[in-house]
Order: C-alpha cells, then sequence, then structure tokens
C-alpha cells in the first residue's frame, strides 16, 4: 500500500545525447596522402601500391595521382555498401629514397563517407617489405604535430593540401640530416613551402644502417595550412634483426589521451615496443602490464615532445596506459617470420561503433597470419556483430582487474568484414607472412581542424552553431557574408562570436533515417564579397552533423493513493533529444500536473501523451509502455501497458495517435511491494516520413481484444 508522498515526474533518458557536429572520425569524403619510401631501391613501375576504401553506402571516388613523368592522373572507382575496393597504383608512386619534395600526392574525393587504407610494399630480391596506414580525412587534419618517430632508418614527411602552405619544422634527432645541401641537427629549424599536392620527405640517409643510428621523435611541424603528416622507417632492420618498413600516418594533438589500451598480438612476434609520447610538461605515465593473472606496474615521468619506449617480449600482454595528460601511444611491433608494424593505439574515448575492412593481398608469400583484435568493455562482448550475425569465432581474454575485454578473430583473406556494435570499441587488422607484413587500426574519433573556428551544441529542436570571427579572420562588417546554406539563414551577432539557432526544419537541413540513427546535416560558408553580391568564391566552409538514435525511453514517476485526492505532478526537463511524457488530468489534455504537491488515486485515469519534438520529416511509432517500480525497468517488478502500440487490457485505451504524438490513458493502481511510487516507461522509435515498412507504421500492430478510440 503507497504512502502519501509528495508526487513528482521523473524524467529518465536512457538514449544517447546528440552527436556534437565537430567530431569527426577516419572516415571522411576528401583525403589527401602519400607513398613514401620503401627500402633503398628505385620505385618500380609495376603495380604495387594498394588503396582499400570501405563504406557503410554506396559512393563514388575519384583518386587524382601523380608519378615519375609529372602527370597527373584519374581514376573513378566505385564502391558498394559494406564493401571493400581495392585501387592499385604503380610503385613509382612512391617517393625516392632521399631527402626532398616530391608532387606525388594522392588525393581521394568521395561522395560518401568512406574508409581509406593505404599499403606500401616492395618486391626488391633482398626485402619484400610492406606495411600499411589508416589515412586520416582532410576534414581532420590540423596545422601541427609531434612526430612520434622509430630509432632506425627513420623518415617523416609532409603532403600539402593547398597550394602556399608553409612549413615549419623543429628537428629532434639523434643524427644529422642533410636538406638541400645543409645539414641539420637537433634544434635545427627547417623552413619550406609547398605547392598543392607537394611531398616533404625527410630521411636521415639515402643509405641502409642496420644499428641504433637515428630516431626524429619528438620533431615539432607548425604549418599555415592543414596537412597530413607521417612518420615510420624506410627499411627497419637494427643489427639486421628485423627487415620491415613502417609508416603511420601521425594523428593531431587532439587524438592524444590520457587512457589507452595495447592489446596484445596473437601472431608470432619477437618483440612490441610502445612509444609514450607527451605534448605538454608535467606528465605523468603508469603503464600497467598484465599477463593473465601477472600486473606488473611502472612508472614514467616526461617533458613536452619527450618519448619513453616500453619493451614487450610476450605476445599474451595487454598493456592499460593512464597518464595525467594526454599522451600519444604508438605500438611498434615485430613478428619472428620478419616484417613488423606501427599503428596508432587511441585512447576509449575515441573508439568508434563499427568498421568495414578487409586483409590486405600479398601474393607469392608465406601462408599469411591474419586477425582482428578487438577491445571493449566486458559487459559489451555480446553486443558485437560480424557482418550482421553474432561471432562465436571471437576468442575473449578479461584484462584482469579493467572492465575491458581483448578479442581476437582469425580472418579469411580478402573477405570483407562489417563488425559494428551499439557500444564503442576499438579494432586492429594485422597480418603476418614473413617481410611483407602490415597492420593498421580501424579507425578512430577525431575532432575536426576547425574547432576552433566553430563550435556545435546539438540541442533537441535544431542547431546552436556558433562562429569564432576571431579565428575566422572575419570582421563584424563581414556576417553578411556569414550563413548557413542560404544567404537568408544568417546568424546573430554576440560580441565577436556569430550564433546560429535555428531549427532542424529550416535553412535546407538535410534529414536521413539510417543504420539505427536520424541526422540532420547542414554547413556554413564564408563566402567572398563580391561587387555584384554574387557567390563566386568560398572562403571558409564549417559541416555540421547531429544525429539521435532512431529509438528513444521517456519515464514518469507517480506516486498511487488509496483516499480521496488525486495527482500526478512534474519537474524538469529532458536536455537533450527525444521523446517526452507528459500527464494530463482531463481527457481534452488542457489541464496538466503541475503542481508539486498531489496524489493519485487508485482507479483514477491519467492521460498521458508521449511526444517528439523533432522535425516534420521524421514519424515517431509508440511500441511499448509499461509500469514498474524502480529505475530499472528490464530488473524491476513491472505490468505492461501498451505492447506494440496496443494496449493489453481494458483499463488502458489509446486514444489518439499522429506523426508525433500518441496519447493514451490508464487507470492508476498499485503494485506489490510498492512504497515509493511507480514509474511509467514508454519507448519509441523514430522512422523516415516516407518509410513504409511494418515496423513504421502507426498504430496497433497485434489484434487484442480491447478496444482503440480515434
Amino acid at each position: 500500500m503507497a504512502s502519501p508522498l509528495a508526487a513528482y515526474v521523473l524524467l529518465l533518458v536512457s538514449l544517447g545525447n546528440l552527436v556534437q557536429g565537430i567530431v569527426v572520425s577516419t572516415n571522411g569524403e576528401e583525403f589527401a596522402f602519400a607513398f613514401f619510401a620503401n627500402f633503398y631501391n628505385t620505385p618500380e613501375p609495376d603495380p604495387l601500391n594498394d588503396i582499400y576504401i570501405s563504406s557503410t553506402s554506396e559512393s563514388k571516388c575519384t583518386i587524382d595521382y601523380n608519378y615519375d613523368d609529372m602527370r597527373r592522373r584519374r581514376i573513378e572507382v566505385t564502391i558498394p555498401a559494406y564493401s571493400v575496393t581495392k585501387e592499385t597504383l604503380p610503385g613509382s608512386t612512391q617517393l625516392n629514397a632521399q631527402s626532398g619534395i616530391e608532387n606525388k600526392g594522392i588525393h581521394i574525393n568521395c561522395t560518401n563517407p568512406v574508409a581509406v587504407y593505404g599499403y606500401n610494399k616492395n618486391t626488391n630480391d633482398y626485402a619484400h617489405t610492406s606495411d600499411s596506414f589508416t589515412a586520416l580525412p582532410v576534414a581532420a587534419l590540423t596545422t601541427e604535430y609531434i612526430i612520434p618517430g622509430v630509432n632506425n632508418n627513420p623518415f617523416f614527411g609532409v603532403v600539402s593540401t593547398r597550394d602556399n602552405t608553409s612549413v615549419t619544422i623543429h628537428l629532434i634527432s639523434s643524427c644529422s640530416v642533410k636538406f638541400n645541401n645543409t645539414l641539420y641537427k637537433t634544434g635545427g629549424i627547417l623552413e619550406v613551402s609547398l605547392k598543392r599536392n607537394d611531398v616533404l620527405q625527410i630521411i636521415h640517409d639515402s643509405a641502409m644502417h642496420s644499428i641504433y643510428d637515428c630516431d626524429f621523435g619528438g620533431t615539432y611541424i607548425k604549418t599555415s595550412f592543414p596537412v597530413s603528416v607521417f612518420s615510420g622507417s624506410v627499411y627497419y632492420s637494427p643489427y639486421g634483426m628485423v627487415g620491415s618498413h613502417l609508416v603511420l600516418q601521425v594523428p593531431p594533438l587532439s587524438a592524444f589521451s590520457t587512457t589507452a589500451i595495447v592489446p596484445r598480438v596473437p601472431a608470432p612476434t619477437s618483440q612490441t615496443v610502445v612509444r609514450l609520447l607527451a605534448s605538454q610538461n608535467d606528465t605523468s605515465v603508469t603503464i600497467t602490464s598484465i599477463r593473465q593473472s601477472i600486473v606488473s606496474v611502472y612508472n614514467a615521468s616526461l617533458t613536452r615532445r619527450e618519448f619513453k619506449d616500453f619493451n614487450i617480449t610476450l605476445m599474451d600482454t595487454d598493456l592499460f596506459i593512464k597518464s595525467n595528460k594526454p599522451v600519444m601511444v604508438v605500438q611498434n611491433s615485430y613478428f619472428q617470420l620478419k616484417g613488423g608494424m606501427t599503428l596508432f593505439s587511441p585512447g576509449p574515448d575515441l573508439y568508434l561503433t563499427e568498421y568495414t575492412f578487409q586483409t590486405m593481398d600479398i601474393s607469392g608469400q608465406h601462408s599469411l597470419y591474419s586477425f582482428c583484435n578487438l577491445v571493449c568493455e566486458t559487459r559489451f562482448i555480446g553486443s558485437i556483430y560480424v557482418n550482421g550475425n553474432t561471432s562465436s569465432d571471437i576468442t575473449w581474454n578479461n584484462i584482469t582487474s579493467l572492465q575491458y575485454s581483448v578479442g581476437i578473430l582469425a580472418l579469411k583473406s580478402s573477405t570483407p568484414y562489417h563488425i559494428k556494435s551499439k557500444h564503442p570499441f576499438y579494432l586492429r587488422v594485422h597480418g603476418n607472412p614473413g617481410y611483407a607484413a602490415y597492420g593498421f587500426t580501424g579507425g578512430y574519433k577525431l575532432l575536426s581542424h576547425e574547432s576552433k573556428v566553430l563550435h556545435l551544441q546539438c540541442l533537441t529542436e535544431g542547431w546552436f552553431a556558433s562562429v569564432d570571427l576571431n579565428e575566422l579572420s572575419a570582421t563584424p562588417s563581414d556576417i553578411s557574408h556569414i550563413y548557413m546554406a542560404t544567404d537568408r539563414c544568417t546568424g546573430t551577432l554576440r560580441g565577436n562570436i556569430l550564433v546560429f539557432n535555428v531549427s532542424y526544419d529550416s535553412c535546407h537541413t538535410e534529414r536521413k533515417v539510417k543504420n539505427d540513427s536520424i541526422s540532420f546535416r547542414n554547413y556554413i560558408v564564408y563566402a567572398a564579397p563580391s561587387n555584384d553580391n554574387i557567390t563566386k568564391a568560398i572562403k571558409w566552409r564549417g559541416d555540421l552533423e547531429c544525429s539521435k538514435a532512431d529509438h528513444a525511453t521517456d519515464s514518469v514517476h507517480i506516486y498511487p493513493e488509496h483516499n480521496a485526492t488525486s495527482h500526478t505532478g512534474v519537474s524538469g526537463e529532458i536536455q537533450g533529444p527525444g521523446v517526452h511524457i507528459s500527464l494530463f488530468k482531463d481527457p481534452a489534455y488542457q489541464v496538466p500536473f503541475v503542481e508539486t504537491q498531489q496524489k493519485a488515486q487508485v482507479g483514477q485515469p491519467i492521460f498521458v501523451q508521449v511526444s517528439d519534438p523533432l522535425s516534420e520529416d521524421t514519424i515517431m511509432i509508440l511500441k511499448h509502455c509499461y509500469a514498474h517500480l524502480t529505475t530499472d525497468f528490464q530488473n524491476s517488478v513491472s505490468h505492461l501497458l501498451l505492447d506494440k502500440g496496443c494496449p493489453v487490457d481494458s483499463s488502458t485505451q489509446v486514444l489518439m495517435s499522429r506523426d508525433h504524438v500518441t496519447r493514451f490513458r490508464f487507470d492508476m493502481f498499485d503494485l506489490p511491494t510498492e512504497d515509493d511510487g511507480l514509474y511509467v516507461t514508454c519507448d519509441v522509435t523514430f522512422c523516415d516520413q516516407m518509410d513504409f515498412s511494418p515496423h513504421c507504421q502507426q498504430g496497433c500492430h497485434t489484434d487484442p481484444q480491447v478496444g482503440i478510440i480515434g
């Protein structure tokens, strides 16, 4: 029997927040990269350098490239949804093994977001070397980087995306390097200017050395425009113990994390070296080595641009890294059959929820050990789907003392894989047939390089975007040239900040329902002023995207009373997107429960309105409503009110169901052991208005023996 407590409504939102549009990932529509020197022979004209492009939606891509005859060429390719397309370029698209500038940048433009992986091979009789890298989209490139480096035959490189890009390099090096007939040592500053698609490559020497002779780790690069930066080894072979090309596209400083997990490598390895690189002074790092039940802890202190190497010799060892300030974590693994890989290990806050990829093709080599590693929270390992199905082929190992597990999946050669979960996880792919090994990260989140210019909040009903005029190098007199999609959608000036607070229904916002989410897309541009008021050039563009799950849940908390007074009350607002439940006293829905001290009598009719505040281009389908005793509705005593939109008994009636609102009533009741009131929870699904599939139809989806009014 219920106690006479004051009634209130507790809104419990169990759906993800709208995704901030400034956050991007390694998936994108435009890429700029290069194939750097692999070994010390002259690049061959034969087809060698592979580009793998994957996508979850059909996309058409243009690959623009150049090689030794200095004529740029274009290839048009189509990537079907949930597949991987490989395109092979001539080996002469690689840079020569010398410091210098060559116009060998590769530029890719696609109609939809894709993931791009590069695979750089060498078929020299002496060294069948290779490695792969995860390309970063142009939207994620920045103007400053710190080189992680390796300690043998190293290189680093810069790929320009625009003309007149100035590059300033503050060198840290354990050896001297020569560029343009000038010798540079640690502390030296190297400055160059690059054209679009120019590639600057710095290597320590044009001949191979087999000693630990040089390392560029900690070198700082600053540019005038966003660029792609690479680091690795032309031919990694200290004392002849390893023979491998190593290449990594260096992540921006915003991808550094304070937490990282480096999972074990299942293929036979001789050694893994994890390099930790600090971006700030006074950085303290704790490295926890976990091998079965054996846990070892190590500590390190780093200054800005300083690195520390941590060696792992046992292949079933996982590392957990925690720091007080963000660090870059780079894994270099070397295999028993020779060959190796270098890749970036992102923090858990940068994990994605889906990846599409396949193994790299290595013809004429030993049998290929191809695996992918997965890292996710232990409680979510059952929610990972491989090509649409849960997979028993993944072998999971819990990381002792952590809430994460490491999964290992053996891969079939040249087979596309689409691995997906509702919860973020890390994915690493690698193979080792011999010298020609490779490894790459499936992908990770990144911040757009426009984050200083453009800031976005995804509100329930619309955009709240702000443009910093100072960062844009614009003045208040320019605001008529800064607009969202159309020059009629201008912002409001607040100091030096131009604010766009507009509905998702305006300014030509694009909406899509896809892959269990609703996305809203738009953009803000800064058009170059012209005397005739015609837009002839765009000086800057910032893309916006907000998304939400296509289903949502909301709960109200009500207290039944066994006396003559009746009440339910409301307090609080849902912050973010989703469904909203309102309670009313009357069937006309004119008198809401708004008082702070009211009660509801058992048997009293409660009138419920479930509404969706979003756009006219989506519809809301009410699925289920039920009453329960605790906030944990999945593990609580409960009573179903609506099932698939249908009332379950005659005490509940659906009064009206429309695209954005459903109204129903039920008679107040009590549940056994109820002392603190009832939670009433409803969950809905959002659909595109033109989606006529069965699960997107309004109304009752069964044939109960009760009436539906309206």
